[in-house]
């Protein structure tokens, strides 16, 4: 009997440890319709653009034990709380931590992203963070909401900075 406690005591400690790299993305599902799926993803995000991508680096320093991607970007279009010192955002290099691995150099994004810690723009695959190609439906809706509306997006507390072409 005490040989058998020791040998689960054992795996259990191994299992507990082994357990976050087992760990896997889970996200809440999204609303049903696009309005509802919009309004949520922007009362959620500190920071919604339109950017395109500019250089990604793989950085050295981990967060929680995952490597980080720094990309940066050039801001098209502001629709929710981009700051003039905003020139990059961080996601995770593992999709097993909710990173969003799609970006691509040259290609345009509608970006979803909250302000870390630091203050750092970051972005991952539980937010709306798409190509622009695959959500024109999902921008022109952001700027109806923006033309309709004198306080910016509905449902936010921030005000909209409206178009920023060319500025990064």
């Amino acid at each position: 009997m005490k040989n058998f406690l020791v040998r689960f005591t054992v795996a259990l400690v191994l299992m507990l440890l082994g357990a976050p790299a087992a760990l896997a993305c889970s996200c809440l599902a999204f609303p049903h319709t696009l309005e509802e799926g919009v309004l949520r993803g922007v009362e959620e995000a500190d920071a919604v653009f339109l950017a395109r991508v500019t250089s990604m680096e793989d950085m050295e320093e981990s967060r929680l034990g995952f490597p980080v991607r720094r990309v940066s970007f050039e801001l098209l279009e502001n629709f929710k709380g981009v700051e003039a010192s905003d020139t990059y955002l961080v996601t995770n290099l593992s999709s097993a931590a909710c990173g969003y691995s799609g970006f691509e150099v040259g290609a345009e994004f509608l970006v979803y992203a909250s302000r870390n810690l630091e203050g750092e723009l970051g972005t991952g695959l539980c937010q709306r963070t798409a190509r622009s190609a695959g959500a024109t439906d999902e921008i022109q809706l952001l700027r109806e909401y923006i033309e309709h509306s004198e306080v910016g997006l509905p449902n936010t507390n921030s005000q909209n900075d409206g178009p920023a072409c060319g500025q990064k």
